[in-house]
């Protein structure tokens, strides 16, 4: 009987099991850290090229694929920092400004790939 009790109190002050898809984002997660990419537009469009790949190909898509995704809107604002009449000082604080507007635009589209591949990965392992 005691030996019940203290089984049942053990498993009751047991941490939870993990949640496999939050488990699977902190993997991933930890893969793209080792990831670089770089942006160009040309006149093919906005294309991403993987400098570092994680050696998984749905990772290193998910990287190009937010670069590719919030690119174009930042764009037309890089170029204007070039123009004619703008400062080095101006042109400096603005590329850093847009510098974190893309970054947060990036980081944003990564965290929904990334959870969302996590997703169906935990899905298709437990199939």
């Amino acid at each position: 009987m005691i030996l019940l009790a203290l089984a049942l109190a053990l498993q009751a002050a047991a941490p939870p099991a993990a949640d496999p898809v939050a488990e699977e984002v902190v993997v991933i997660g930890e893969k793209m850290k080792t990831w670089r990419g770089q942006i160009s537009s040309g006149k093919n469009g906005v294309v991403c090229k993987v400098k570092v790949s994680t050696g998984d190909p749905a990772l290193d898509r998910i990287g190009c694929t937010a670069m590719e995704q919030c690119w174009p809107d930042f764009l037309p604002r890089y170029k204007a920092t070039r123009s004619k009449g703008v400062t080095a000082k101006d042109r400096k604080a603005c590329t850093a400004a847009l510098d974190q507007e893309l970054s947060t635009c990036v980081t944003a589209r990564h965290e929904a790939a990334i959870a969302e591949l996590a997703d169906a990965r935990v899905a298709e392992k437990s199939k």
